[in-house]
């Protein structure tokens, strides 16, 4: 994959994460916040998250999801994201300065403004789009490096 693409990709798959996690709980019914918490908490590799997304049964996808399809993607959707922002806290220097940014600005439930951000960091806006654009770039060579294309395909389209 592309880089630029990549970039966009990942940056896209982030604005919609805040609405993944709702789309997921409402299709549920049954689901709480604390679920993400367990099935972060659960131990479960990326590799793991890899061989469930290119098991799920999508033979019968034919361009819409069904519910029960859109469900399986974002549950998959979600935890893969959590699972490579915690290998992102580990990358050299700044993996925690990243993992905050990506975090305080698309993954909160009620995320902060940049400018927030750049006040809290004491950064100027030149280093925050600087550090911004690299932690991006980080999560997205976590993200899409292991995984086939298309199943690339399938988590954007669930996540649009």
């Amino acid at each position: 994959m592309q880089n630029n693409t990549m970039y966009h990709n990942t940056k896209k798959l982030l604005e919609h994460y805040t609405l993944m996690k709702y789309l997921y709980i409402t299709r549920s019914g049954e689901l709480n916040y604390e679920y993400f918490t367990e099935a972060q908490e659960s131990g479960c590799s990326v590799n793991d998250l890899i061989a469930e997304a290119e098991s799920l049964d999508m033979e019968a996808f034919q361009g819409e999801y069904t519910m029960k399809e859109q469900r399986k993607w974002l549950d998959f959707a979600i935890r893969y994201i959590n699972a490579n922002m915690e290998l992102l806290k580990t990358y050299p220097e700044k993996g925690k300065i990243y993992y905050d940014l990506i975090e305080s600005r698309y993954l909160k439930d009620d995320p902060e403004s940049y400018e927030s951000i750049m006040e809290r960091l004491n950064i100027s806006r030149q280093t925050y789009q600087r550090w911004m654009q690299k932690a991006i770039t980080e999560l997205g060579n976590l993200l899409w490096f292991r995984l086939k294309d298309s199943t690339v395909e399938k988590i954007m389209q669930a996540a649009s």
